[in-house]
This record gives structure tokens, C-alpha cells and sequence, in this order.
């Protein structure tokens, strides 16, 4: 939402994947990017039907390996290569790039990756997919190493708790410029006001959780990175 509020091009609002329950204001996930990422993880589309989507979900819990992503990624490279065609200059969102990203390399420009308290996505993957918190920190440590692998010319690192606090001037300039856009401190907090909904920050008690040691070697292991590109 925040990419939207600062004009940027997701597309065709069509292809985006439903508003639920849980986000009634509608995703910027594209359905199609969804099902590529998706079988280049899993085998199976996400979107596709009740079956698939079913065993896609459990497959992509077992974390997949990196050997069977690359070798899935070749059987698709010629749908990549069309699909980054078609997309041309359009921004995509999907938190799958995590892990395939190595796939789409040739054809991204740009990399933004949202940083968010892993006991935060943890209880959130907790409540909305019944998943045990054992495995909900093992899902979150899956796409951490992936990220800390992530090798690109162009990353930016935004802390999401930060943007959606009360202090997020410098997070927004430092996106701004990023993204190459000339807009006042104020511009962009207006902005970031008339799209961000607070209610869908969930399970933010303002006091962190006592996390287990790998994922807590993970998040500093990632905010040093974060630190470092100078953010």
C-alpha cells in the first residue's frame, strides 16, 4: 500500500489476488506472479483450485530445497522470461520472492524487501493458517536465509514497523530516493496517512517476544544488513 500511495505502477487491479477476511482493503499480489512463484517453490499453483492450492501450502511448510527450486525455475524459464515481458516496467509484490528471486534475476531492476518482527509474521501465521508457532518460526527462518543469500544491485531494505510507526519520515525519504522521486517529508507522509490502514497490523503488543535463538541470530543477521546498506 505504501508503494501505491508513492504512485507506483502495480498494474491491472483485475489480477490481484481477492480481499479476505483478514485484508479487506485487497491485496497488490498478482495471481498469476503468485502461481509462477508458487510452482517454482511447491510443484503446485496457489491459486488454481482447493486441491493444489492445499498440497502447494503443506509442500511450501516443508521448506523446499534450494536444488529443487533451481531445478523447477529451469522448467519454467521460458514462462518467466514471457511473463517479465509482459510485465515490463510494473512493480510486483509477492513475499515468495524471498526464494525465487534467483529465477527472475535477469528481468528485475529493483529489489524492496519489507522487514517485519519475526514473532510478529509468526503469530500471524499462527492465527490465520493454524500454523504451530514451532513451525511458524522455522517458515520465517526459511525465508531469512534466503534473504541474507539474496545477491542483487539494487536492494533496498525497509523495516515495516518503523514505516507504520509514529516516526516515519526518514524510512519514507529513504524509499523515495530510492525509487528516484522527488517528494517533500510531508507529501509523503500525507500519502502514507491516506493508504495505510492500522488495522491490519496485526499482534503488535509494543513489547517483543523472547525469540528463539536461530530466528533472533537471523532478525540481527538481517538488521546488520539493513544497517549496513545505510538505512
Amino acid at each position: 500500500m505504501t508503494l501505491d500511495a508513492l504512485g507506483v505502477d502495480f498494474g491491472d487491479r483485475d489480477v490481484f489476488y481477492a480481499p479476505d477476511e483478514w485484508n479487506q482493503e485487497g491485496y497488490f499480489e498478482r495471481r498469476d506472479i503468485i502461481d509462477l512463484n508458487s510452482r517454482i517453490i511447491t510443484g503446485f499453483a496457489r491459486t488454481q483450485g482447493a486441491l493444489p492450492s492445499g498440497v502447494g501450502q503443506v509442500r511450501y511448510l516443508l521448506q523446499p530445497s534450494s536444488r529443487s527450486m533451481i531445478r523447477r525455475a529451469q522448467l519454467f524459464s521460458e514462462q518467466i522470461k514471457r511473463t517479465a515481458d509482459i510485465l515490463g516496467d510494473i512493480f510486483v509484490k509477492d513475499p515468495r520472492f524471498a526464494l525465487t528471486l534467483p529465477a527472475w534475476h535477469p528481468y528485475v531492476r529493483q529489489v524492496i524487501v519489507s522487514l517485519r518482527r519475526p514473532d510478529h509474521v509468526a503469530l500471524s501465521l499462527k492465527r490465520r493458517q493454524r500454523v504451530p508457532l514451532r513451525v511458524s518460526y522455522g517458515f520465517w527462518n526459511y525465508h531469512a536465509r534466503a534473504l541474507l543469500a539474496l545477491q542483487h544491485e539494487h536492494v533496498h531494505y525497509v523495516d515495516f514497523d518503523v514505516l507504520a510507526g509514529e516516526s516515519p519520515d526518514a524510512e519514507l525519504t529513504g524509499l523515495a530516493r530510492f525509487l528516484g522521486l522527488e517528494t517533500s517529508s510531508c507529501d509523503l507522509r500525507a500519502a502514507l496517512a491516506s493508504k495505510f490502514a492500522p488495522q491490519l497490523k496485526h499482534f503488535d503488543s509494543g513489547v517483543p517476544a523472547q525469540l528463539p535463538s536461530p530466528t533472533d541470530e537471523l532478525w540481527e543477521e538481517l538488521s546488520a544488513r539493513r544497517r549496513a546498506a545505510g538505512h
